[in-house]
């Protein structure tokens, strides 16, 4: 889970933590970048939408990067049902970076 000022950003499961955290470093490899970037830096002049393959313009990064540096990450250890506490905190909390709701699903 991130939090920002106290308040739930994201959520989500992984079976390595370690593997996650590296992803969420590159805005190519993780959709909170992506969404960091679209919902807060969108009206910034030269934006341009990051996808799977193609970062945000350097300037861009930048904001991201910053942003993040202010999230806090707390971990909570489930041997199962993770997706499962996933969807539940997910949709109880509705933080702002997650884009998705049910697996597969978009939110509503």
């Amino acid at each position: 889970m991130l939090f920002e000022d106290g308040k739930l950003v994201y959520v989500g499961e992984s079976g390595s933590i370690s593997g996650r955290v590296m992803d969420m470093l590159n805005s190519r490899h993780h959709t909170v970048r992506r969404a960091l970037g679209e919902l807060r830096f969108k009206d910034v002049l030269g934006y341009k939408k990051a996808t799977s393959s193609i970062k945000y313009p350097d300037h861009i990064e930048k904001m991201v990067e910053e942003t993040m540096k202010g999230f806090k990450i707390s971990v909570l250890p489930l041997p199962f049902g993770r997706k499962e506490f996933e969807e539940y905190i997910e949709s109880k909390h509705k933080p702002e970076l997650n884009r998705k709701g049910k697996r597969g699903g978009a939110n509503a």
